[in-house]
């Protein structure tokens, strides 16, 4: 490898490294303050750059929390990819994997969960990056199922995308505070089971059966 290549190797290395340590950091901060509570010089302190730097790289604030959120977003993609390649006939297995997914997701992703909340606080309604491209192949998921018959033909899709993820994310919102009401069902793993279980019951009453 000649100097120059391995120069312009070394700076995209370089490079790389400030763009995943400036998202590790924002990431962080977001989720802790929110956005309006998180300045660029905070990321690029935590980050170690400084802060023109980190404008070169991601330019305005808003530039970088949606850079941030499309990273977040990029790894939760990435965890659903096992149930994503399933065959399209076998949509139970889907769905009851990708909650059981989601739920582990989470758990090891605490910061996601504060980044949604503040998105939701700070009014900040707008899809996230790439949110409306898994949103789509989770609807075309249920249309496949759809064609081959494997669930109900009456369930308008777009809501059915919204009510699954209304399940999902209110479990998070709602176990915490009402676990005292839970306890005949034991500690927080064997009650998150058991909602699981329920839900696999209603998706298997629900949506697997004839109208």
């Amino acid at each position: 490898m000649s100097d120059k290549a391995r120069k312009s190797a070394g700076r995209s290395r370089d490079a790389e490294g400030v763009r995943r340590r400036a998202l590790s950091a924002g990431r962080k901060l977001f989720a802790d303050h929110g956005f309006a509570g998180t300045s660029l010089r905070q990321v690029a302190d935590a980050a170690g750059i400084s802060a023109g730097l980190l404008q070169y790289h991601f330019g305005s604030k808003r530039d970088l929390y949606d850079a941030v959120r499309e990273d977040a977003l990029n790894d939760y993609i990435e965890s659903q990819k096992p149930q994503l390649d399933l065959p399209e006939p076998g949509f139970s297995d889907f769905l009851k994997g990708a909650v059981r997914q989601y739920f582990r997701f989470m758990e090891g992703h605490p910061e996601w969960t504060r980044l949604a909340t503040w998105s939701v606080l700070e009014g900040d309604a707008r899809p996230w990056p790439r949110e409306m491209d898994f949103i789509d192949a989770l609807v075309a998921r249920i249309e496949a199922a759809k064609e081959a018959r494997v669930m109900r033909q009456d369930l308008d899709t777009e809501l059915l995308v919204i009510m699954l993820a209304s399940i999902m994310s209110s479990w998070l919102g709602y176990r915490t505070r009402h676990a005292s009401r839970l306890t005949h069902l034991g500690g927080p793993q064997e009650q998150q089971e058991a909602y699981l279980k329920l839900c696999d019951r209603l998706f298997d009453e629900f949506l697997f059966s004839s109208p």
